[in-house]
């Protein structure tokens, strides 16, 4: 006996296997979180003002008193902003618990409510990957901004030094 129209077959337990409701869309997005992010780390220092924070080969001004200050406070508040990245991300793992997905997921006899449990664990693990990237960035932007303003340092000295003219 089909106990539901259009089945193929005829046991219960296979049937409502594959015909169980939707457990529902779990996946959240961390897109806002990492632009919150990505607010924090270029507030500072980005790409439309990284040439005139580090010039290069330009000679210093008479009294570099104020640009020295102003590239620290910048490359400090880079650092900074930096270690928040870092301080959201830990939190983001302090709330992490997929103890109940996989308990659930352990005792689910239908394969519909499995594939979601696995499509659900995939956009997890694409958020982490996100995420991944995200860490990558700020490891990335505190690198260029050390190994930048060491070599802004040598080539303004070095220009200062060789009498270089003042832009």
């Amino acid at each position: 006996m089909i106990t539901v129209p259009g089945s193929v077959t005829q046991d219960l337990t296979v049937e409502h296997s594959v015909t169980m409701p939707s457990i529902g869309n779990n996946y959240q997005s961390n897109t806002q979180v990492i632009a919150s992010m990505d607010g924090w780390l270029f507030g500072a220092v980005n790409v439309q003002d990284f040439s005139q924070m580090f010039p290069g080969w330009v000679k210093l001004p008479q009294d570099s008193t104020d640009y020295a200050a102003k590239l620290t406070s910048t490359i400090l508040a880079t650092y900074q902003s930096a270690f928040n990245v870092v301080q959201q991300q830990a939190q983001e793992l302090d709330g992490e618990n997929f103890s109940s997905n996989a308990a659930r997921a352990a005792g689910e006899p239908a394969v519909l409510a499995e594939l979601q449990d696995n499509t659900a664990a995939l956009w997890q693990i694409a958020n982490e990957l996100q995420f991944l990237r995200q860490q990558m960035n700020t490891l990335l932007t505190i690198e260029i901004v050390e190994h930048d303003d060491q070599l802004n340092e040598k080539a303004r000295m070095g220009a200062t030094a060789a009498g270089s003219p003042i832009p």
